[in-house]
């Protein structure tokens, strides 16, 4: 076994403990057996997707197709990426309005200093 794959198998077996039901249970030990031996999952609806266009849940461990995933995690993929970028854009004007009120005191220093008759 790689040494990814047993870390993976580790955090696997961390999600199986934790499921509240057998059947989670069950959904998660064989969606790790899929993705080990076929590369490929079995969304809980039905569906065959490849792993690596699948998407996991960081909260119960189990693997959903998009629909599914979209209702799992309460959210279309749309609107998490709206609501990423607004997060994005907030992050930015605040980190440019403290760049801006360090770059105003710092003129303010330099104009106080040559009022004083002080060099730069």
């Amino acid at each position: 076994m790689a040494r990814d794959q047993g870390r993976q198998m580790n955090s696997t077996q961390e999600y199986i403990d934790r499921a509240d039901t057998d059947e989670k249970k069950g959904i998660i030990g064989q969606q790790w057996q899929d993705a080990i031996s076929k590369g490929t999952i079995v969304c809980p609806c039905g569906i065959n997707r490849a792993l690596a266009v699948a998407y996991r849940c960081l909260y119960c461990g189990v693997y959903f197709c998009c629909g599914c995933a979209e209702k799992h995690f309460g959210q279309t993929i749309q609107e998490w990426v709206i609501a990423k970028r607004i997060e994005k854009r907030k992050a930015l004007n605040d980190g440019a309005r403290l760049r801006l009120e360090r770059a105003k005191a710092a003129g303010q220093k330099i104009i106080e200093e040559y009022e004083k008759g002080k060099p730069c």
